[in-house]
């Protein structure tokens, strides 16, 4: 199973089928295009910050070989770990510069195949209430107690509790 970062456009809300046509998935794994030819992939995928980063970071790179005579070892290690660093977050990079676009992260999905995972969350998708007033994974708040009334918070973990052994 292969993972992938969903995107959708902002407007689209779960339960809805508005939106999912323009559905982009980014695969969630190491780039090796982008650690061989860490620039040409960044300009390929439009990323312009992270392009300029790892320019700079090339030219210092170079700069410091010339200036300082740098062994050919050193040089092409820094290199190596600037490439290694892109391919790395790659699909991080990749996600933030959809979610600037206008498409913002909305789930992850598993599969076999980019499609597999597109209609697995797709189907989870449509699946989903219209109406999520509540965050997923935000517990509502309890109604407030009358003056005078104290209800021990429920505690996590292995601790006994009153009354009971």
């Amino acid at each position: 199973m292969v993972s992938y970062l969903v995107h959708l456009p902002a407007e689209a809300r779960p339960g809805s089928a508005d939106g999912l046509d323009r559905m982009v998935l980014v695969k969630d794994r190491f780039h090796w295009l982008a650690f061989l030819v860490p620039l040409v992939w960044l300009l390929f995928n439009r990323l312009w910050l992270p392009f300029l980063v790892v320019l700079a970071a090339t030219v210092a790179v170079a700069v410091a070989d010339t200036l300082l005579s740098l062994p050919d070892q050193l040089t092409f290690a820094l290199q190596a770990l600037l490439g290694l660093g892109v391919g790395v977050f790659a699909a991080e990079l990749k996600s933030r510069g959809l979610s600037r676009r206008g498409l913002p992260l909305a789930g992850v999905a598993t599969g076999a195949d980019e499609d597999e995972a597109a209609r697995r969350f797709a189907d989870r998708w449509l699946a989903s209430p219209t109406d999520a007033a509540v965050p997923t994974g935000v517990a509502p708040a309890a109604p407030a107690s009358g003056r005078g009334t104290y209800a021990a918070p429920a505690v996590l973990g292995l601790f006994p509790e009153a009354g009971r052994s």
